[in-house]
């Protein structure tokens, strides 16, 4: 029995669409044959920049679980956690006379049924219809009001047709807020099955238990002794550990001794103070009470070894801190775990945002550190932990040691902002590389190369795909330069024109924008390229690029009207004229368009000293580099990396910003007309 998927209907950022969290099972958390675990493929993980809704789906958690211990409470949601285009659309309604709907807030959890682990679900019979077998149930969660006429009342009296007009929006919004804000005792949790039945009696609670690890409240100098003593004080409540009795008993003895002497030392000689100087009986009597948590939490203290030396704990450098915090908390919760749950219940331990304070590398490392963690956990407790792990995440460093360590994009959750609200998108193998032997291919490889800062796409603005190293080195100073586009995120993949296709269903579901520039690849006949034949037009022309093929209607045919293609959220970019001529490279489009430029010229030189005097002449003649663009492209097909060093390293010298060529130009066009929207 685990949590499949979480569905959150105007709550905070997430609206009535795109709103749904899908999980994994907790399989992966249990001994293999050979003792080992892999937890990174039934990781769930929750991606995006900061402010896109991840700590969002950890507080809907949060409230409905742990907010409510019964179903007849009172929740701890207030008027901010309704969905602000919401109540603008209600307050909308209302204006014009229309009181069907009310504020509420819903939420509907997928629970999923594994038959082979005998999951007990006596929490879930109400729910589930006599005689059905299903492998998933829903629960239908929503916070309502429950005297619904009182509320129309009120609102039909603060917000109407006479009332609403264009100039006082804004107050009969807040007139509405002010009335759900007052109403909140109103306010219930109800749960309902599939067909709409209310089902009473029944408490959440009992049936999940969130456990939040915050990683990022390393705000102490002793946060790490006060993990540890939770650590300790549960262990030693464990028989399999300690002998609790024992314990107790010494306790007891020593609140005992404290008493004795502290009632025979000092308490007789108040009360004989006491008894003089009032006319009541007042006595003073000592109780010692003294218990294992004070002891632990005020008593004893840690030291820890480091290259065979006591290191204070203020002194430990926070990203290791704050690993050791998190597992420290893992460690209480295995400690904790009653194994009567196993089957019974669906755990869920949620970690937010752990790379807080990490360096990349320990980033890297974050998975296969909690693997081996609980690795060693379960070999001491000799059982298994029936618990989803949920992480929220905007590194890309942990993306990448999902992918590599799990295999999988299975249970990746992508949130971004979508205006004001939040967008929630479930990737998985099956939506990134569709079924096929060449598929299956392009999948090893997506999985290998997203390594090389692929991962940032879910991170992004806005991406642009490229062929190779020189665009990779020289586009980022491009956009430095831009005042537009350096204000955003936009990362910059190197990959050639063929392979753009592999990430086509990836960057389709994420739905940033994305240019892909790749280059025009025409066809020439032997004579042409021994010639160095520069061209002029592409009529009746075939392309190599297969990317170009895939968005031309699957033909290599090209003409001089051939345009960008664009495809949803993206668009591909080749070369255009250029001074006269059409590059296919983009080496030859960067010459093209700064034939006379000093600073491109001084590049070519350090790159090709002898070919350069060869092309521009003596006296120098830059016009010569324009009608030999093609033969450039040739001579520096070995040295493509060194130009573009040498070129970046003249213009970052000189402070320079060379012409971009078209192709390029229109490319950061499209990426900024986009953001702009």
């Amino acid at each position: 029995m685990y949590l499949k998927k979480f569905k959150l209907i105007n709550f905070r950022k997430f609206a009535e669409n795109e709103n749904e969290i899908e999980f994994t099972d907790s399989q992966g958390i249990k001994k293999a044959d050979d003792g080992s675990i892999n937890i990174a493929s039934t990781t769930t993980l929750l991606v995006g920049k900061n402010n896109s809704g991840k700590t969002t789906v950890f507080e809907a958690l949060d409230k409905l679980v742990n907010g409510n211990s019964d179903s007849n409470s009172k929740p701890k949601f207030t008027f901010d956690d309704f969905n602000y285009e919401y109540i603008k659309k209600l307050v909308e309604e209302y204006g014009n006379d229309k009181y069907d709907v009310l504020p509420s807030i819903e939420f509907v959890l997928t629970i999923g049924l594994d038959k082979g682990k005998d999951d007990l679900i006596v929490n879930l019979g109400h729910f589930i219809p006599i005689g059905y077998d299903p492998d998933e149930i829903k629960i239908f969660a929503k916070y309502e009001v429950v005297e619904s006429e009182i509320f129309k009342e009120q609102v039909k009296n603060e917000i109407n047709s006479e009332i609403y007009t264009e100039d006082n929006k804004i107050d009969c919004f807040y007139k509405l807020s002010k009335i759900i804000n007052e109403n909140l005792f109103n306010y219930k949790l109800k749960y309902y099955d599939e067909n709409g039945n209310e089902i009473k009696k029944f408490k959440l609670s009992n049936l999940i238990d969130f456990f939040k690890i915050q990683a990022n409240k390393v705000t102490t100098d002793d946060c790490l002794s006060a993990a540890f003593n939770s650590i300790i004080t549960a262990r030693n409540k464990s028989d399999k550990f300690y002998d609790t009795t024992l314990t107790e008993s010494h306790i007891e003895g020593i609140n005992k001794e404290l008493e004795d002497k502290f009632n025979t030392a000092h308490t007789n000689e108040i009360n004989r103070t006491l008894t003089s100087i009032t006319d009541n009986d007042i006595t003073v009597k000592l109780r010692a009470d003294l218990t294992f948590e004070k002891i632990i939490k005020n008593i004893v203290k840690y030291e820890y070894k480091e290259n065979n030396n006591f290191v204070p704990e203020n002194q430990f450098g926070l990203g290791y801190t704050n690993l050791m915090v998190i597992i420290s908390k893992l460690v209480e919760y295995m400690e904790k775990y009653p194994e009567s749950s196993f089957n019974s219940k669906i755990n869920l331990i949620g970690i937010e945002e752990p790379e807080t304070y990490m360096h990349p590398q320990l980033q890297e490392l974050f998975i296969s550190h909690i693997n081996e963690a609980i690795e060693i956990l379960l070999q001491q407790h000799e059982k298994n932990i029936n618990s989803q792990i949920i992480l929220s995440t905007h590194s890309s460093h942990i993306v990448n040691s999902k992918i590599h360590s799990g295999g999988t994009f299975n249970s990746i959750n992508y949130i971004s902002a979508n205006g004001t609200n939040a967008r929630a998108v479930s990737l998985n193998d099956n939506k990134i590389s569709p079924d096929g032997e060449t598929e299956k291919d392009d999948f090893k490889f997506i999985k290998k190369h997203v390594i090389f800062k692929a991962s940032d796409l879910f991170f992004a603005d806005a991406a642009i795909l490229v062929e190779g190293t020189a665009e990779n080195i020289l586009l980022p100073y491009f956009i430095s330069n831009d005042n537009t586009l350096n204000k955003k995120f936009i990362t910059i993949l190197p990959i050639n024109g063929a392979h753009a296709l592999v990430y086509n269903n990836l960057i389709k579901l994420l739905q940033i924008p994305v240019s892909i520039i790749t280059d025009i690849d025409v066809v020439r006949n032997d004579s042409e390229s021994e010639d160095f034949k520069q061209i002029t037009s592409i009529k009746d022309r075939d392309t190599t690029n297969e990317t170009i093929r895939y968005y031309n209607n699957n033909s290599y045919s090209l003409n001089d009207d051939t345009d960008y293609f664009e495809d949803e959220n993206i668009k591909v970019f080749f070369q255009k004229e250029e001074n006269g001529y059409i590059p296919t490279s983009f080496e030859e489009s960067i010459i093209l368009a700064n034939y006379d430029n000093e600073v491109v010229n001084s590049a070519l030189k350090s790159t090709k000293p002898r070919i350069y005097t060869e092309i521009v002449g003596e006296p120098v003649n830059y016009k010569n580099n324009k009608d030999n663009s093609y033969k450039w492209q040739c001579k520096l097909s070995d040295d493509k990396t060194k130009f573009a060093n040498e070129l970046l390293y003249e213009m970052m010298t000189t402070d320079s910003i060379i012409n971009l060529p078209n192709y390029i130009k229109d490319s950061f066009d499209y990426i900024k007309s986009k953001l702009e929207k």
